[in-house]
C-alpha cells in the first residue's frame, strides 16, 4: 500500500538522497524537468536542498509517495503564489514519479492531493506547464485541466533536443462540488483498489 505525505523541511532534508534518485531516474528515463543527461547525484541532490528554505516557510508545499517498501516512488510540488493580486493561485510543479512506479496512478494520486491542499488554502485556480505530446499531459486533460497555450521550442529533453511546452490551468470547483466530487474519488479509489483516501 502506498502513502502520500507531506514534507517540512526537515523531511526534505532526511530525504534528500531519496528524492535526488526520483528525479535523476526520471531525467535517465527521457523526462524534461529541467535537467539535462547525464544529471550527476549531486546536481539532482543541490537542487532538492535548493528549495528548504521554501518548504520550511510554506511557500512550496512538498508531497511525496511512498511505497509498501517505504522508498519514495513519486513526488509532487504545490507551489503558492504570494503577490497581493494572485493568493488565489497555485502552481503544480516537478511531477515526479520513479520509473518502477508508473501506471500506478500514483501521478493522478499526487495531483488530487495537491488539489485538495489548494482547495484547503483557498486557492481556486491551479496552473502548471508540462512538455506537450508526452503521457503527463493526457493525464492532466483527463483530471480536468485545460490547455490554454504551446510554445515551441521552450525547453531541452534530456538528450538535448528542443521541445514544445503546452501550459494548462484548472479552476476548482466550489465547496460544495468539492465535496462530492471528493467523494466520488474516494468511492472509485476504493472500488478499485479496496482502500480510499490518502492511501493509493
Amino acid at each position: 500500500m502506498r502513502t502520500i505525505e507531506q514534507l517540512d523541511g526537515a523531511g526534505l532534508l532526511a530525504h534528500a538522497d531519496q528524492l535526488a534518485e526520483v528525479l535523476r531516474a526520471c531525467v535517465l528515463a527521457g523526462a524534461s524537468v529541467g535537467f539535462e543527461l547525464p544529471c550527476p547525484r549531486e546536481e539532482a541532490r543541490a537542487f532538492w536542498l535548493g528549495l528548504h528554505d521554501a518548504v520550511g516557510r510554506g511557500e512550496r508545499r512538498l508531497f511525496i509517495v511512498r511505497g509498501a517498501d517505504g522508498r519514495i516512488d513519486g513526488t509532487l510540488q504545490l507551489v503558492l503564489a504570494a503577490m497581493p493580486n494572485s493568493r488565489h493561485r497555485a502552481e503544480l510543479s516537478k511531477m515526479l514519479v520513479h520509473p518502477r512506479a508508473r501506471r500506478q496512478g500514483v501521478a493522478q494520486a499526487l495531483v488530487r492531493h495537491a488539489e485538495a491542499t489548494a482547495r484547503a488554502l483557498g486557492r481556486t485556480l491551479i496552473v502548471l506547464d508540462t512538455c506537450s505530446g508526452e503521457p503527463a499531459e493526457g493525464m492532466y486533460l483527463k483530471l480536468g485541466y485545460e490547455r490554454c497555450g504551446e510554445i515551441p521550442q521552450f525547453a531541452t529533453m534530456p538528450d538535448g533536443r528542443l521541445g514544445a511546452t503546452t501550459f494548462m490551468y484548472k479552476l476548482l470547483p466550489g465547496e460544495a462540488d468539492a465535496l462530492a466530487l471528493t467523494a466520488k474519488l474516494d468511492g472509485t479509489l476504493q472500488a478499485i483498489t479496496g482502500d480510499s483516501g490518502r492511501t493509493l
